[in-house]
């Protein structure tokens, strides 16, 4: 799927848009995570303990779940062609 098919599939599927970001917060380490907005700032609050990280965005999708929702360590952030979840 093309970058411009994204919000036609996004829609058709009722998901919610989301940002997924790779944290690295000073005291949580790094962490994985899915936001509503874009950042537009340098850093953005680690969603544990609120701590400004630097981030790095992942992935533009979307999701079914709650917004924002994230993990530490792991890596549940894998694209649809990079197989199974498991």
């Amino acid at each position: 799927m093309s970058t411009a098919d994204l919000a036609g599939a996004i829609e058709s599927h009722s998901l919610t848009t989301c940002y997924y970001v790779i944290l690295n917060c000073p005291d949580c380490g790094e962490l994985r995570a899915a936001i509503q907005d874009m950042p537009t700032s340098r850093f953005i609050a680690c969603p544990c303990c609120q701590r400004e990280s630097d981030y790095k965005i992942s992935a533009k999708g979307g999701t079914t779940r709650n917004l924002p929702f994230w993990q530490r360590g792991g890596y549940w952030l894998k694209l649809p062609w990079q197989g199974r979840l498991y």
